[in-house]
Formats: C-alpha cells, sequence, structure tokens
C-alpha cells in the first residue's frame, strides 16, 4: 500500500514504531501520537478510508486523538506514595497520562469516582469502557448502571480487550 498508518498504543512503543518505519523502507508510514488502546480504538473508527488525501486523513485522525481523554486504571505493585497519596499494593490507580487522579481499594467505585469527575468538568458524549481479562462482569455492570442512571444521554460502550497486563481503561469522547 502507498501510506500505513501506525498507532502506538503506549508512549514507550513510539521509538520502537519509528525503527520499524526505517527497517521497512517502502511507501510513505506515518506514526500517530496515539497514546493507548483508546486513541487507536477511536480514531480508527472514525477514520475515511476512501479518502485520497493522506494529509487530510492524518489531520481527522490527529483530531480525534486530540479530543480523547483516557484514564487507565491499574493495580500498584508495590507499597508507595505519589503526588501525596499513600498508596498500598493492591490498591486501584487512576491515571491519566503520568498524573494520578485517584487511588481506591475498589475498582468499581474508582471507575464511578473517575467518570463523576470527568463528566463535572466536561460533559463528554461517549464513555468507552476498555475491561481487560481481570475485571469481573460486576465491575461493568456496576460501572455502566452508574453511567445510564446519571449520564442518560451519554452513549456507553464497552470493548474486551483480553489484555492481561491492564486492568481497565475509561475513554471520555
Amino acid at each position: 500500500c502507498d501510506n500505513i498508518l501506525v498507532f502506538p498504543n503506549n508512549p514507550n512503543d513510539v521509538m520502537t514504531a519509528e525503527q520499524a518505519c526505517t527497517l521497512y523502507g517502502r511507501g510513505n508510514v506515518v506514526i500517530l501520537n496515539s497514546k493507548s488502546i483508546a486513541d487507536c480504538y477511536a480514531a480508527l473508527a472514525l477514520i475515511d478510508y476512501v479518502c485520497d488525501d493522506i494529509d487530510r486523513v492524518i489531520s481527522d485522525v490527529n483530531r480525534v486523538i486530540d479530543n480523547i481523554y483516557a484514564v487507565r486504571l491499574t493495580t500498584a505493585a508495590r507499597d508507595a506514595v505519589y503526588d501525596g497519596a499513600t498508596i498500598r499494593k493492591g490498591d486501584y490507580l487512576a491515571l491519566h497520562a503520568s498524573s494520578l487522579l485517584a487511588v481506591d481499594a475498589d475498582i468499581a467505585a474508582l471507575a464511578i469516582q473517575v467518570i463523576a469527575d470527568t463528566m463535572r468538568h466536561e460533559e463528554k458524549d461517549t464513555i468507552t469502557i476498555f475491561r481487560g481479562k481481570k475485571i469481573p462482569q460486576n465491575v461493568i455492570d456496576a460501572i455502566l448502571d452508574f453511567i445510564s442512571k446519571n449520564y442518560c444521554y451519554t452513549e456507553a460502550n464497552l470493548v474486551s480487550t483480553e489484555d492481561a497486563s491492564g486492568d481497565l481503561i475509561l475513554s471520555f469522547e
């Protein structure tokens, strides 16, 4: 193909993608500024695949990525103090980029807090929940129930990633 768009799932993958592009050596390879599966998912859903203007496609994709607010909920591997918060091994952390938003022992409560805090700042049209392998159905049910009761005009989507390393990602658009 003439144009290849690369969506890194993690900022740490950008250098690897750049090296792979130089090794490929054919076609126009563009590494986009995606930082998570949430960025990739939203952009892929909105790409105009019949557009011949690659610069317009890249611009559209970057605009989508810039409008994504993604929060990763993950498990603390050890006790720590970060940004003034005391974190215990096994607690759940809500992270936006490298910023710690909140800590809780209950992942459903943490997700609900993140949703409420995010929607209080700017109500979003869509919340996509990326569910890793470790997340039980009752947690997802609690989150979806909270969204439907409190944000009836917000679309909620669930994507099961089967990702063993990541717990939960909340994407706001």
